[in-house]
């Protein structure tokens, strides 16, 4: 059995998967994220422990977490929305408690990984765009056996100079405009509830702008959009497309898909982590 730790800015969910198939999962719990840290990772212990008690022994964890990691260290080192987690040892801690191998990762990350059994299953290369709570960017190419993972902090790339204050404390981050947790502050609602298409057409050209400067770097022939904004939201997932047209010039403009995975992907690429770690088969650069 594989336990999947998937820490969001809003909700934390704790999975059991018998096995590496997405269809296996045995339970799933979930409560309110909670950003002290020792009282989290005590609610986590005893969920975790739960589904042991119920279901029998552990094989490793797989974290998922919202913030920047430290891959050789096994560390998050940065959130924005989760401070007190920051350099705190999450992997140290539960392995301590459990005696089995425990993994972390970026949620962006993951969510790219959760691709490879999706949207980028057939396809060699592919840059993956969260548009969530937060904005994430992602490249990954495959190389024989292996696949290649450049990270990126693409939410946190300036959009407007001297723009509205991003909880990185950067001024004009595409994340303080279009990341769900800047929207809901700003409008005072749901994102999904905002009606006035303006603010839908700002949105869609920053993260046109956000693509674009991605592409820059990632050349890539295929982006996947994923995130429970770009899914749920028409304006977003209907308006990129069109979006990009206007604002790419260097490259010719990629194939554009919009994953059905939602805010399952952390967890499903924090199990798919899990057996890549074992086959070796990451380059994380």
């Amino acid at each position: 059995m594989y336990i999947i730790l998937d820490i969001q800015a809003q909700l934390t969910y704790i999975s059991a998967f018998e096995s590496f198939d997405s269809k296996a999962r045995l339970r799933q719990t979930r409560f309110p994220t909670i950003y002290n840290y020792l009282a989290s990772l005590v609610e986590s212990k005893k969920r975790i422990q739960n589904l042991i008690d119920e279901f029998g022994e552990a094989e490793s964890i797989s974290i998922s977490i919202t913030g920047s990691t430290d891959y050789d260290k096994q560390i998050m080192t940065d959130s924005a929305y989760l401070h007190e987690y920051n350099n705190k040892d999450i992997v140290k801690d539960l392995k301590h408690e459990f005696d089995i191998p425990v993994i972390i990762e970026q949620d962006c990350i993951l969510d790219a990984y959760a691709e490879l059994n999706n949207l980028g299953e057939n396809v060699d290369e592919y840059g993956l765009i969260t548009v969530t709570y937060g904005i994430g960017g992602v490249y990954v190419k495959k190389e024989d056996s292996k696949y290649l993972v450049f990270p990126t902090e693409l939410g946190h790339t300036i959009v407007v100079p001297n723009g509205l204050e991003c909880a990185c404390g950067q001024r004009g981050c595409v994340e303080a405009y279009i990341g769900g947790v800047n929207m809901k502050d700003r409008f005072l609602t749901d994102p999904k509830n905002i009606e006035d298409y303006r603010v839908w057409e700002e949105a869609v050209d920053f993260l046109a702008i956000a693509t674009s400067n991605f592409m820059m770097a990632f050349p890539t022939k295929n982006i996947i959009y994923s995130g429970s904004s770009i899914s749920t939201i028409p304006a977003l997932k209907n308006g990129i497309k069109s979006g990009l047209e206007k604002r790419m010039r260097v490259y010719k403009q990629p194939k554009i898909r919009v994953s059905s995975l939602s805010n399952q992907a952390n967890t499903l690429g924090a199990l798919k982590h899990i057996e890549l770690y074992k086959n070796n088969s990451l380059v994380r650069l």
